[in-house]
């Protein structure tokens, strides 16, 4: 429930706070006197489109705040959505709302003190509140409002939920058939080419790791090229007609001119066993080379990165795009297969989806019958004399995720003249009563925790005025209900009674609001009953009114 509104800067209310009840609160006063503020700020609270025009003149910006209050389910609900929006959880229930508008232009939000977009304002009240006046009955124009009214007199097991869950997956299914039809329509024409494509890397057969392998091949055969040019090059320099073996041997003969030549021709031998050996060790390893055909490994090389920047991507990664194109291929080749696989899913998830639409169309046309019975009470005392309702059920061309149906509520206003649907037959009074009678005779399954009518009794005599009473009372025992009226027996009827004044001050017209005590709550009755014509006959009246009120909360 909204527990307190505070105003500031909105046209004529320069500083209102109202602490406002559980139950029916009723606010009243003169004409012209400045109610529809109330509904204009709660309006805005909640994140309604803001006019222009609505900062009072000479102000930088007008604000609105709201305390809410929240028990037991309807707390935990509001914790949820506080939750999904990324915001702290409300403290024991209680959460702050704020909108400030800036005669600059724009608009900003906070939620329990976190600044939130305008959309996060609007999620947490969708639901929450709703307002009902002559001009705003829109809920009896909207095919979807309609129906949501109906399943409010479903029973528990009836399959809203589940109907909404199957026409999600029928459409994701019939959406995945489309994709899949339109892409395999658009890809045949690339048929051919990655035919084409996969042949070719068939024929190449590009191995897993493959390409770092022939890398290191490469890099092994340049080594090994250096080591033999190694050898060849040793081979020069030992047996070479000046090379090392040539020069041991000359070594060798100037040994012999010495006067000890046995050592000499011991070192000399030394060396040459060394050489010998030297060369025998490279000999060996040339001997152990892998043989490799370069020609082709080099060929395999240019082949690779060719076949990788045709494809564009790296040469490690062609396997990879292979594997990619030999699917996408085997898709091509097998669209019949695909299609029936995709078609035979949307088809079961269509047929569900008409299964639960079905048996929640039976439970519709049951409860409608149950809501038409109820309504042919409640119409006569609404000032409906002789006024019929009927709920017509009919189906939809098209299934979706609220079944089959579309309800359309057909009115009678007089006896014989026919029946025409509600937009179109009721005035702007009638749907607001109409929605009331509704509303008000219905089981309350929604999250609603505020509901706010704006003078839906305008016109009425004092029967249906009473009746209305007796309405509006009874829905407050589940919701608060604020209403503005002008009809004392709706007023006597509330839990808590605001009385709107507008007063000049300063040369500036000021909107002020209070609580009225017993005292004032009889005078203000006496009013709306009379004027000032017999006020001593008009107070008792009120008396009787406010006892009769009374009576209205405990029945």
């Amino acid at each position: 429930m909204i527990a307190e509104l505070s105003i500031q800067n909105l046209v004529l209310a320069d500083q209102i706070r109202i602490q406002l009840q559980p139950g029916l609160v009723a606010l009243t006063g003169e004409t012209g006197a400045g109610k529809s503020l109330i509904g204009q700020a709660l309006h805005l609270a909640a994140g309604g489109r803001a006019k222009s025009g609505l900062i009072r003149r000479g102000e930088d910006e007008a604000r609105i705040d709201l305390v809410l209050q929240f028990e037991g389910s309807a707390q935990r609900s509001i914790d949820r959505d506080l939750k999904a929006l990324g915001l702290p959880q409300s403290e024991d229930g209680r959460i702050v709302v704020r909108r400030v508008l800036k005669a600059s232009g724009g608009t900003r939000s906070w939620i329990g003190g976190s600044a939130v977009s305008l959309r996060s304002l609007q999620t947490l009240w969708k639901n929450r509140l709703m307002r009902i006046d002559q001009g705003a009955a829109t809920t009896l124009n909207s095919t979807t409002g309609r129906l949501a009214l109906l399943d409010r007199a479903l029973p528990r097991t009836a399959p809203v939920e589940a109907m909404k869950q199957a026409a999600e997956q029928w459409h994701a299914a019939q959406a995945e058939l489309e994709r899949l039809t339109d892409q395999l329509e658009s890809q045949r024409d690339q048929r051919e080419m990655i035919r084409h494509w996969v042949d070719e890397l068939i024929e190449f057969a590009p191995a897993e790791n493959e390409y770092d392998e022939l890398l290191d091949t490469r890099r092994l055969v340049r080594s090994q090229r250096q080591q033999r040019a190694a050898l060849q090059r040793a081979e020069t320099v030992i047996g070479s007609d000046k090379g090392i073996l040539s020069s041991l041997g000359e070594m060798r003969r100037i040994a012999a001119t010495a006067v000890d030549a046995e050592p000499l021709y011991e070192l000399v031998a030394q060396a040459d066993h060394a050489v010998d050996s030297y060369l025998r060790q490279l000999q060996e390893q040339s001997t152990d080379l892998v043989k490799v055909d370069e020609d082709a490994l080099q060929e395999r090389l240019f082949r690779w990165r060719d076949l990788a920047r045709k494809h564009r991507c790296s040469e490690p990664e062609l396997t990879e795009r292979f594997r990619e194109l030999a699917a996408q291929l085997e898709q091509l080749d097998a669209p019949e297969e695909v299609l029936a696989e995709a078609s035979q899913r949307a088809s079961q998830a269509r047929l569900h989806a008409e299964t639960v639409a079905q048996k929640l169309s039976d439970q519709r046309l049951k409860s409608a019958k149950t809501v038409e019975t109820s309504l042919t009470d409640l119409l006569p005392g609404l000032g409906f004399q002789g006024a019929k309702m009927k709920l017509s059920l009919s189906r939809k061309p098209q299934l979706n995720a609220s079944g089959w149906d579309q309800l359309d509520l057909l009115f009678q206003a007089n006896p014989g003249e026919g029946f025409t649907p509600v937009q179109d037959g009721a005035s702007g009074g009638e749907k607001a009563r109409l929605l009331l009678a509704l509303d008000c005779s219905l089981p309350r399954t929604d999250s609603l925790s505020t509901v706010f009518y704006d003078e839906v009794d305008a016109g009425m005599g004092g029967a249906a005025a009473a009746a209305v009473a007796r309405l509006l009372a009874n829905q407050s025992r589940a919701v608060q209900v604020l209403v503005i009226t002008h009809q004392a027996a709706v007023a006597a009827a509330a839990d808590q009674h605001l009385a709107v004044h507008k007063a000049t001050k300063k040369g500036r017209t000021l909107l002020s609001t209070h609580t009225l005590n017993a005292s004032e709550r009889e005078h203000e009755l006496a009013r709306m009953t009379s004027g000032h014509v017999a006020p001593e006959a008009a107070k008792a009246v009120a008396r009787a009114l406010i006892d009769e009120g009374g009576a209205h909360a405990i029945v």
